[in-house]
């Protein structure tokens, strides 16, 4: 008895945030995401590219193995 008391307790918190997350104003929350967008702008990869120096997947060397096998 306790576990389903216990359940319908924590649906019942879900609801309220439910409920409470849908009475969000759209100006306030599209306010906070331009927000964030702003601050995160110039971080963006997409926008910007990520400098030679500091890209971690660029080939330093083509692969010996594969160059003498293609001559």
């Amino acid at each position: 008895m306790m576990s389903a008391s216990n359940n319908i307790a924590q649906a019942w918190k879900l609801m309220e945030q439910l409920l409470m997350e849908t009475k969000t104003e759209v100006s306030k929350s599209l306010m906070g995401t331009g927000q964030l967008l702003q601050q995160h702008f110039w971080n963006d990869l997409l926008l910007f590219r990520v400098p030679a120096s500091k890209n971690p997947f660029k080939g330093k060397k083509p692969c010996v193995l594969f160059y003498s096998s293609v001559l």
